[in-house]
Order: C-alpha cells, then structure tokens, then sequence
C-alpha cells in the first residue's frame, strides 16, 4: 500500500502530469455538474408542468343559446422549456416529448378557434346556428387538449426525470 502511494507521489511530482490529471478531474466535475444541473433543472420544470396541467379543466360548460361562450386560451409556458433542446434527451424521453409535441399542437388549435370566436362573438348579426357548430368545434378540440394532457401525465410519470 505504501509502494503505490510512493509510485503516485512521484508521478505527481512531474509538473506535466499533476497538469494533465488536474485538467482530466476538472474536466470530470465540469461534466458532473453540468448533469447535475440539468437534471435538477429538468426536475423542477416537469414539476411547474405538473401544476399547469391541473389548470387544464377536464370539460367546458355546456352551451346556452342566451350568453356568450367566452373562453380564455389555455397557455403551458414549462412545454417549450422542456422541448428546448437542453433538458431532455430525445431518445431517452422519446415517449414525453411526443406527448409534450401532441399537447402543443392541441393547444395551438384551440387557443386560435378560441381567438377566433371569442372576437366574432361581438358581431350580433351571426345565426344562433353558426354559435352553437363553434360551441360543438371548440368542444371537440377541447377534448383533444384533454386527450394530450392525459399523454403528457402518463409520460412524466414513465419518463423518471429526476435521474440523468
């Protein structure tokens, strides 16, 4: 045991090796850290969607011909984080970023027919007929962000981001 220590000594005594191995531990707790961090900030972004998700309702109110059907856009900011490119692995989590991909999709189409008959609904000079076919469309496409967010539950579950 003292002959390795020795043989280390001396071969830490070379000013060119104790740099290449200092350089090689950098390096190695430079990877470290970066995994570390990364995990931890993947961690805590599946965290936020977790919340935003539970925002989503699971139906809408149903229609009256008497009043408006205003509805607000759905919005998850923590998604595009998540299929940035920096967290997730894409063969590792394949399964979450096609579910993250799906609900985007969803919301994008729901978030724009909501635009769009939230504005119209000003117009007084619509048929009751045409509200309530956007009543049944943004239903239907509700539906749809629904179906996502239920995809991207289950896949957060089975993706265990807490690990590198």
């Amino acid at each position: 045991m003292i002959d390795i220590a020795k043989k280390i000594d001396t071969l830490l005594a070379r000013p060119l090796v104790a740099v290449v191995v200092g350089f090689l531990l950098a390096i190695a707790v430079f990877v470290l850290q970066d995994a570390y961090d990364t995990c931890t900030k993947r961690k805590a972004i599946a965290e936020i969607l977790a919340v935003e998700l539970t925002a989503i309702p699971k139906s809408i109110p149903e229609y009256e011909s008497n009043r408006a059907f205003y509805r607000d856009p759905i919005y998850i900011p923590s998604a595009p984080l998540l299929l940035d490119g920096q967290l997730l692995n894409y063969s590792k989590h394949k399964a979450l970023v096609t579910a993250l991909l799906h609900l985007q999709v969803a919301l994008s189409k729901h978030n724009e027919f909501v635009s769009m008959t939230n504005n119209a609904q000003t117009d007084k000079s619509i048929p009751l007929s045409v509200y309530e076919s956007w009543y049944v469309t943004i239903k239907q496409l509700h539906a749809a962000v629904v179906e996502s967010k239920a995809e991207v539950i289950t896949a957060l579950h089975e993706a265990k981001l807490g690990t590198t």
